[in-house]
C-alpha cells in the first residue's frame, strides 16, 4: 500500500521561540496602550453634590415664582386620603384672599368646592355623599369644617417659604426639572416655571397663570349665606339641615293721631 505524505515535525526547540515573540507584540500593541492609558487618564471625577446653594439666577427665579403663586389666580390639584376615602381637590385660588372655587372627586362623582377664609363648604348630590358614608340629599352647600381633612392646599404657607433664604437648597438633578427646597417646603421647576409644591406630606400641582374666577366666586359666596353643616364623626357623619332664613323684619305701624273734638 502507498504510504500518505507526511511533512516533517519542526523540532520544539525551533517553534517556542517564535511562539514566544508572537505574544510578546501583541502584548506591545495591546496591553501597553492600555496601561498608558490608565496611568494618563487623571483621577476619577468628584461626584455631584446632591444639593448646592442657590445662585444668583437661582434667586431669580424663586422671586418669580413666590410673586406668580401671591398674585393673580393660581389652580391646585392636590388629594387628601382618611380612613374613608380618597379626594381629588381641585382649586381655582384668589392668591390675595386664599378664597377659591372648584371641585372635590369622590370615587366617580364630584361636588362643588368653595373655601372662603377658613370656611370649607361642599355642594352635592345624594350620590356624591354616599361615596362618603352621609346619607343626605341636601341640595345645597354644605359647611364640612375639617370633618373630610383639610381640603383646601396650604398655599399661603407654602408661598412663605417659597424665597431665597441662607438655608435654601437647590437639588441637583439630570433631568429638564430643578428642586428648590426650603424647610419643610420643596418646588418643583420645569421649563416654564414653577409646576408642583409640598409642603410636608402635602403634594399639589400648580399653574400659576389660572383665568380669572372672580365672577363664580362671587355667584357661589351669595348662594352660601345659609348653608347646612356637617356634624358628627368619622363613620357617623350627618348633613344638620340649613337653619331657616330669618324673617323680614316688619314695618312699624303707622301712627294715629288723634282728632281734634268737635
Amino acid at each position: 500500500m502507498r504510504e500518505m505524505y507526511e511533512p516533517p515535525k519542526t523540532p520544539f526547540k525551533e517553534w517556542a521561540p517564535r511562539a514566544l515573540v508572537v505574544v510578546a507584540l501583541v502584548w506591545a500593541v495591546v496591553a501597553v496602550p492600555l496601561c498608558g492609558w490608565l496611568l494618563w487618564r487623571g483621577p476619577e471625577p468628584t461626584p455631584q453634590p446632591a444639593e448646592r446653594e442657590l445662585t444668583a439666577v437661582d434667586a431669580a427665579a424663586v422671586s418669580y415664582a413666590h410673586t406668580a403663586v401671591t398674585t393673580g389666580w393660581v389652580q391646585v390639584k392636590s388629594q387628601v386620603t382618611s380612613s374613608i376615602v380618597r379626594l381629588e381637590v381641585e382649586q381655582t385660588v384668589e392668591a390675595a384672599t386664599g378664597n377659591s372655587t372648584g371641585r372635590v372627586l369622590s370615587a366617580s362623582t364630584a361636588a362643588d368646592l368653595l373655601v372662603l377664609g377658613d370656611k370649607v363648604m361642599l355642594r352635592g348630590n345624594a350620590e356624591f355623599w354616599a361615596t362618603l358614608g352621609v346619607m343626605t340629599s341636601t341640595p345645597g352647600w354644605v359647611d364640612v369644617e375639617n370633618k373630610l381633612g383639610d381640603l383646601p392646599f396650604p398655599l399661603a404657607k407654602a408661598a412663605k417659604s417659597l424665597a431665597p433664604s441662607k438655608d435654601a437648597r437647590i437639588g441637583t438633578s439630570e433631568t429638564d426639572k430643578t428642586e428648590f427646597r426650603n424647610g419643610d417646603l420643596r418646588a418643583t421647576f420645569s421649563r416654564n416655571g414653577i409646576s408642583s409644591l409640598t409642603l410636608g406630606d402635602r403634594a399639589a400641582t400648580v399653574a400659576d397663570t389660572a383665568p380669572p374666577a372672580a365672577e363664580q366666586l362671587a355667584a357661589w359666596q351669595a348662594d352660601a349665606a345659609i348653608t347646612a353643616k356637617l356634624s358628627g364623626v368619622s363613620g357617623s357623619l350627618t348633613v344638620a339641615p340649613a337653619p331657616a332664613p330669618p324673617r323680614p323684619s316688619s314695618s312699624a305701624a303707622p301712627s294715629t293721631s288723634s282728632r281734634p273734638a268737635p
